[in-house]
Formats: structure tokens, sequence, C-alpha cells
């Protein structure tokens, strides 16, 4: 596709890609920067143990900010889109969270951690129907007594354990059942609740003093605090109480906008009285010394106050602060005791060590930038130019959104700011491949941005009349230079024809031509409406948005759009899918023969379309990438391919995949790349195909299960864009195509030939030698071969069905095999609560495309498997193919054990044991496991 990208806030480049110094593997997925962005919570119990949360990944320092690593064993393999944890200064070790993903099904789930984070636990917490977790807290003396606060209404809003989690117990009587429980905390025998009446106004606080068996009023709150979402007591005094309405920093709140902006509260006599404070708009640090002393992030500045509100300095600056921590004997007045760390809405991490004399970037292995678009430049001697778009939910200070170009020397990522007034997002990028010193950057508010610098400097050229809601999609004509060649696109430029497309603008008329598409033929300095006959039909709650733009690289007349719809409502009337135009934009007509049928939609409604992408030596083939939903996607989802310029589409490679992007490299043509988003039951990834489509692969070690969502590609470099960053991917020779690089294979056992049946693994699409790996160094999402091993797995495909369709050579070519370490995951405990040890040889990953059902032979090199009954073979998976909800350890019943070295597996789509709910896909994850209480083979106890 027309390389562009969807960008909020922020904009960073990464500069001189040849002269990268070696990947740390081939055929893995790496963490690739950059490092900073949202930190929406940030608690720090002690010096040794300081905890951050992005909008999707909690972090661990040990060192109070100098280094980051993520703490993830054990969660949700989903990305997350809400976390809320809680810790204690009673036991740093012990922290709790609340993640809510995007897989809907799985919504909220609690977990709990007794070693700082290295494993987390499921909590087994007894939410009350139809109520959702808007608060979690634990008891500053007792790291066991735990209150998570709901929106059930009355007392069945406070839940309360006091064993860990072990157990649960709904609050007491006397709040009343017409008062929904925005905030609660309790500190020894004392406890606080903030509520809002049913009946509208200002929030009610109640209090306890017997642990939330009876509640009372507390005094009433003074009329500029209307809004508490967190109420939290001085770690030292149960009487000192602090209220903040912001609980994280999505919306900076400005006074006289959007109705003015509630203040924070304070009491220092147990909620008898309230004062206001305005400087606490969010949760402060506060003092386990000196219950009135608290550090709060105020607006653009980190400030201090030693006596509960009344009279604040500040510290330091900070852009758009959000969360500030202390270590625990801060004291301003004692200089070794001064260590501040403080957190931002957009720009990561500062730390001082004088209290705030100075301050250094703290963001070493914190990745809080949300990237959904990369774009490439035009190569130099120098290298070329990697740009990444961050996502963020906030409308920096209310008035600015603010996206930051970088151009630096290797390894590091530099922020440039480029003003952008009133705009929340922007929204797409382009590179002009003719000359590296072009960008385009279009934003939420159809503005248009240029850079003739590479980045470095930017100015806004013309905006369309009556404009588009957002620009979504930037392409530019590749044949618009002033001399084009004969055939084929421009080599030398700049280029001066531009299309821009979004979603109609704010109360625009659906109907034929509903400003969807603009164009300019002078680089931006005019537009001209080019969407006649694109039907955009709106409704309050929904919108069709154009996704991409495609102009033929022979042929500047001929161009493809495709729309996807985003909002709540129903797609309306209008076609959606994919349009076509024969004369460079003047009318389009859909062009969905093929393209299947949207629910809920009229006739003429088609799926979302995300992206397309020219073939470079042919311009009739086309392909698409298509969903019919990001979170449950059904068989229509995935890749679709024209072979006659758009007149009909065909379904090509795997199905059920939530495809969102399409890379070819211009110099490997036959070369596709898909990005997919996904969740935990339905991990995302990237796939490739070799043959221009028609057998394909997953390539998706190392990635998360939310996969990615934009790809770009140079040579033998992968680079994808996901919620925690940007991946690499370096491609290494792969004979077998099974994602395990020929070196690796034939340096297993039996000089390459594991499976010991004559030929090299590493020529046998059908059988792949794997490294056994295990978790770290940090970060713990990556899989690394454990330092001084060698050990090697096999798994040996003997037979594979193919799906309805036919598999043709997919089907009983694996892909996508390696090791995992199973302390990635939740403990598996058996019935007696004795734990099954999997560590020494962790689990393998195994991957079929277009299989109905297949039989495996998995060989460990140093596999002892003599204990008939001790030695079984257990999953982790969804116990419901498909349903996240559903996660956790089981012994595969398709699993035997042949002798001390091999297990065979009989896999069966949809089936239990594997992940997707699909018929035509093979997806395992599991491994041997020692038990040394069972006593019978069929696993009664």
């Amino acid at each position: 596709m027309t390389r562009f990208a969807t960008i909020q806030n922020v904009l960073l480049i990464l500069a001189g890609l040849n002269c990268l110094p070696a990947f740390a593997a081939n055929n893995v997925w790496e963490r690739f920067g950059p490092d900073g962005g949202e930190v929406r919570d940030l608690q720090s119990p002690s010096t040794s143990r300081t905890y951050a949360t992005s909008s999707s990944l909690i972090y661990r320092s040990s060192d109070f900010g100098l280094g980051w690593r993520p703490i993830v064993n054990g969660l949700p393999l989903s990305r997350a889109t809400e976390i809320l944890f809680a810790t204690s200064i009673s036991n740093p070790d012990v922290i709790y969270a609340v993640i809510q993903t995007d897989d809907l099904v799985s919504f909220q789930r609690v977990f709990r951690s007794i070693n700082g984070g290295d494993r987390w636990q499921r909590i087994n917490y007894p939410r009350p129907p139809g109520s959702n977790i808007v608060d979690i807290s634990v008891d500053p003396t007792n790291a066991q007594r735990l209150t998570i606060t709901n929106t059930a209404t009355g007392n069945a809003g406070i839940v309360r354990s006091d064993n860990g989690g072990v157990s649960f117990l709904v609050s007491g009587t006397g709040i009343p059942a017409t008062s929904s429980i925005t905030s609660s905390v309790r500190h020894g025998t004392t406890a606080y609740a903030a509520t809002i009446p049913s009946t509208g106004g200002n929030p009610v606080m109640y209090r306890s003093s017997n642990d939330g068996a009876t509640w009372g009023p507390a005094a009433t709150l003074l009329p500029n605090i209307f809004e508490v979402t967190r109420v939290r007591t001085a770690p030292g005094n149960s009487a000192t109480v602090y209220l903040n309405p912001n609980d994280r920093p999505p919306v900076v709140c400005i006074p006289g906008i959007e109705g003015g902006c509630s203040s924070g509260g304070f009491s220092n006599n147990g909620g008898n009285s309230w004062i206001v404070r305005n400087s606490f708009q969010f949760i402060p640090w506060i003092s386990s010394i000196s219950p009135n002393r608290a550090l709060f992030a105020n607006g653009n500045s980190v400030q201090f106050t030693g006596d509960g509100g009344l009279n604040t300095s500040v510290k330091f600056n900070l852009a758009n602060a959000s969360r500030v921590v202390a270590v625990p004997n801060y004291d301003p007045a004692v200089s070794t005791s001064t260590a501040i760390l403080a957190g931002s809405v957009d720009r990561g991490l500062l730390r001082t060590t004088n209290d705030g004399v100075s301050t250094q970037s703290a963001n070493n292995g914190f990745f809080g930038k949300d990237i959904i678009s990369l774009a490439l430049t035009q190569s130099t001697v120098a290298g070329y130019t990697l740009l990444a778009g961050v996502a963020s939910e906030v409308n920096t200070n209310g008035v600015n959104s603010r996206f930051i170009p970088t151009v630096v020397a290797l390894p590091d990522w530099v922020e440039r700011p480029v003003e952008t007034l009133f705009s929340k997002s922007v929204t797409a990028l382009a590179a002009d491949p003719t000359t590296a010193a072009r960008l385009y950057a279009g934003n939420d508010l159809n503005q248009l941005l240029r850079s003739q610098t590479g980045g470095s400097t930017w100015g806004a050229v013309a905006t369309p009349t009556p404009g588009i809601g957002s620009v979504h999609a930037i392409a530019l004509d590749p044949r618009s230079c002033v001399s084009p060649p004969s055939s084929g696109p421009c080599t030398s430029g700049p280029l001066t024809t531009i299309y821009i497309g979004g979603d109609a603008s704010p109360g625009a008329t659906p109907g034929a031509n509903s400003a969807s598409i603009y164009k300019s033929v002078n680089s931006g300095a005019s537009f001209s409406a080019a969407s006649f006959g694109i039907n955009l039909a709106t409704n309050a709650d929904s919108r069709l948005r154009i996704t991409d733009i495609e102009v033929d690289p022979n042929n500047s007349a001929n161009l493809f759009a495709s729309l996807a719809v985003f909002g709540t409502g129903t797609r309306g009337t209008g076609a959606s899918g994919i349009y076509f135009s024969t004369n460079g934009g003047a009318s389009w007509n859909p062009a969905n023969i093929g393209i299947p049928s949207a629910a809920g939609g009229g006739a003429s409604a088609r799926a979302d379309v995300w992206a397309l992408e020219y073939d470079p030596t042919d311009s009739a083939v086309l392909y698409a990438a298509v969903t019919d939903s990001l979170v449950n996607p059904g068989a229509v989802s995935g890749i679709y391919r024209t072979t006659n310029s758009g007149l009909t589409w065909t379904q090509i490679g795997p199905r059920r995949y939530a495809a969102r992007d399409i890379a070819i490299n211009p110099a490997f043509p036959d070369r596709i790349y898909v990005a997919v988003s996904g969740n935990a039951a339905n991990p995302g990834g990237v796939l490739r195909s070799v043959d221009a489509g028609e057998t394909w692969q997953s390539i998706s070690n190392g990635l998360e299960a939310g996969g990615v969502f934009k790809l770009v590609t140079r040579g033998n470099l992968l680079f994808g864009a996901s919620k925690t960053g940007v991946f690499s991917y370096t491609q290494g020779p792969d004979v077998d195509l099974d994602n395990v690089e020929t070196p690796v294979e034939d340096a297993a056992p039996n000089t390459g030939d594991l499976n010991g049946d004559g030929i090299l693994d590493s020529t046998q699409g059908s059988s792949s030698s794997f490294l056994i790996k295990t978790a770290g160094p940090p970060p713990d999402t990556e899989y690394r071969i454990p330092e001084g091993r060698t050990n090697y797995g096999n798994v040996d495909d003997t037979g594979a069905t193919e799906d309805s369709r036919g598999g043709g050579d997919e089907c009983g070519r694996l892909n996508n095999v390696f090791g995992i370490d199973s302390a990635l995951y939740p403990e598996d405990i058996g019935p007696s609560g004795i734990q099954y040890d999997s560590s020494d040889l962790g689990l393998v990953n195994l991957e079929y495309n277009n299989c109905a059902s297949a039989t495996v032979i998995v060989t460990f090199d140093d596999g002892n498997f003599t204990d008939s009954v001790n030695w079984v073979w257990r999953n982790y998976s969804p116990t419901v193919p498909g349903d996240s909800s559903s996660f956790g350890w089981y012994t595969f019943p398709g699993a035997q054990r042949l002798d001390s070295k091999r297990w065979q597996l009989t896999i069966n789509a949809n089936q239990l044991g594997v992940y997707r709910a699909d018929a035509d896909s093979l997806l395992l994850r599991g491994g041997p496991a020692f038990f040394p209480e069972r006593v019978l083979t069929n696993g009664f106890e």
C-alpha cells in the first residue's frame, strides 16, 4: 500500500537503518523502541520496587527508574486497554492488577503476584452481575487486605478480601442502594467510600470505623468537589484523606472548557470536614513520614506541599505531568533523600536525585508508545528513515496536539516538536519516494502538514474546504513528477499530485459526494473534491472512513480506495468496501464483487477493508486486507486478491485473521506480508507468502498476541507497529519456510537430522528442529536461548488432513515453530496443590494453515520421560477454542508418550487443545510436565 501512517500526538523518526548493528536474532521479532510515552500509573512502595503502567503493560524498576522491564508472566496475552493496579508499603512484592483487554469476551480479570510481578496468578474475583471494576486498593498496613470497587449499587459495590484474594465478602450495610461507588479504601479498621447518588448532584463520602461492617455519611463535600474517582489515605495516618477527580491522564482538565473541572479534596480529621484543593487533580504521592507531605502533578509541573496542599512549590517542570512518586524516606530537608520520579501523559518519565535541581530521562525499557503507523523514506547514501506514529487518547493540554519527528544517529530515537493547534491527533503520514526530504502528515482537523527537511521542520499547506473531518489516508501519485518516465513510477521528483482521504466532516450530508477524498495537483497548495460516487452514509454513532488510497504506478488515472466503519452505530445504507476510479478521482464506483457483506449494514455494505496493495509487477493484481470483526474475526476475514483490476476479488490464504495492513517489497515482488491484529485466543502476528499469495506461513515468533497493525519492509528487514512500540524482524535463510533459521536446524543433533529420517530437517517443511528456550533476560516477552544450553526439540509431521477448501502443500507444512518458557504463563498447580514441573523443557509452539487435523511426533533431545505415570503432556490454551476467558492448564488428551524422548500428538481443529475456533486452523502450545503425586494414568487421584 502507499506508505502512509495514522498517528496521534507523536511522530518519531529513526535514521540510517543501513548502518544498523546486527539484530539480535534472525526469524524472531525483537523490540526496537522507542521508549517513553504515556504513563498511566506510577507507584513506589519501596526504593527497590517501583511499578508503572502504560496503556497496555505493567513495568517494574528495581533501581527507582534507571531501568524498566515488563512484568507480564501469567497475565493475559492479548494487549490490554485498561490496567488498574495496587501496591502496599507493608509488602512491596505483593501487587494486584485488574486487566481489561480488547477482547470483549474476557473483559476484566484480577491478578495477584507475590514476587514483585515475576509471575502472576488469576484471582477468582466474584464480580457482581453486570458490574465493572473501577478501583482497586490495598490497605497500606497489610498487603493481604484487598478492596475492589465496582459499578454495582449500594454495598455490593465494595468487595473485599482479607487473605489476598483467596476469598471475598461484600461490604456491610449503610450505603444507600441508590448510590454507585466510585472509589473505596481500607486502612486498618477505618474505611472510606466515594459515592454518586442516583438522583444526581455532588458525590457523597461514606466512612466506616469497623472495617466496612457498617457505614455512615461523612461530612458533606464542598460544591467545588463534584467528582471523586480516587480516595486514598496517608500511609501512616488513616485520618488523613486525599480525594482526586482524575484517576489517570487521558484528558487534562482545563477550567472553563467542557463544563469546567472538579477540584480535589483533603481532610485531616477522618472526613469530619473537607478542604478544597484545586491542585489535586491526579492521585498524589503521600509521605509515610508525615501525612501532610505530598508530591503531585499539576499541569506542566511537579509540585510539593508540606501542609496538605495549602502551600505548594514547584520542584521541576514536566509537560502534561500525571503521576509522581518519591523514595519512601523523601524529605526536602535531607539532601540524601530527595529522589523523585514523575510520569507524564505523553512524555514518559523523568527522574531527579537532587529534589528537582536537575532531571534526567528515566525511560530505559519503558515502552508506553502505542505505535499504529509506520513509513519509510527514500534511501540515501547514509541509509533510510523509519517513521513511527504514536496513538494517544490525550488531547494535549486540552488545546494543542503535538507530533514529534526525529532524525538521529543510531541507535536512539529523538523527538522534535511541531505544534498543531486545536488538534488532538495527527492521523496520517506519507513519505515522497522520490526525495527523502519531503514528508506529509494529516490531522483530525482536516489539515495537511508538509516537511521539506526530512521532518526537522514542518509547515501547513492548504486546508480543503469544506473539508473532511479528519485525514486518515495520504497517497502520492507515483507518476506526478515534472518529467515522468514512459512507464512506471518517477525516480526523481518531487511528486506533485496528492490525494487525502478520511471521513466526512461532522454534519456533512450523506450522499454520493460526501467530501471523503480531496485531490491536489500542486503539492498541496490547493485542493478540490475528488470523491463523487463514494457514499459515506452517516448516522449519529458511526461513519465510514477512507482507510487507504492506491494509485496505479503505471497509469495515474486509475485509483482504488478502501473503507472501514468506525463508531458504535450501524453501517448505514451506503456501499462500503472498495471503490475504483478510472479518471483520476473525478468519479468512483464500487468494486466489491467477491468482497464479503457486512453484518448490520444495507444490501451494498461490505466488511471493513483496512489496506490495499498493488502488485509491483502487474497493475491488474491487487491485494486487500479484509475483516468483519477486529474482536472475533469470522471465516470471511483475511486476505483477498484481484487479478483483473478489481472486477472480482477472491479470498486467498488463511481465514479468520483480522488483517490490517499489507506490505510488498518491490525488490522481492513475490513476498507478501500481512499484519494481523488479534487477542489471547486468536493471536495476531504477521503472515508471509513467498509465492505471490499461493501459500502462507505465520512468522510471529516473539510478537505479543495483540499482533501488529502496520508493516513496512526493506531488504530482509520488517518493522511492525504494536501497542508497545516498534518490533523488528530480520529474515534469515529458511529453506523449508517453518520460521526456524536453516543454520539453527543444521546445528541440531544427529548432524541436523534430529528426527532420524535421513533427511536434513532444514529441508523439510514437515520437520522442524528448534532450540529449547527460556524467557529473559528482560523484557520477559522475548524468547531467548538460555545461557549455556544448546538443547534441541523437534516437531515431525506424520500426517495432516486438509480442510474443506483443500490446503494444498500448506497442510502438512509446519510453521512458526519455537520454544516457550513455561514461566511466561501462570503456575501449573495439580489437584493437591503440587506444581507440575515443566521448567527444564518448556513448551513448544506449532502451527498449521488450512488443516483440519494433524499428527506430529515431538522429540526432546535431552528428554528423560521414563516414568510412564507421572510424565504428562500439559497444554496452556483456551479450554474452549476461541474463548480467551477459558484459558488454563490441562492435560492434553491427544498426547501419547512414545518413549523417553518422544511424544505423539493428535491435533484436531476446533477441539480441546487448539486456540482458534476454526475448522481450518491448528495452533497448539504445550509440553511435557512431571507431577510427582500422580497415581493413575487416567488423571484421577
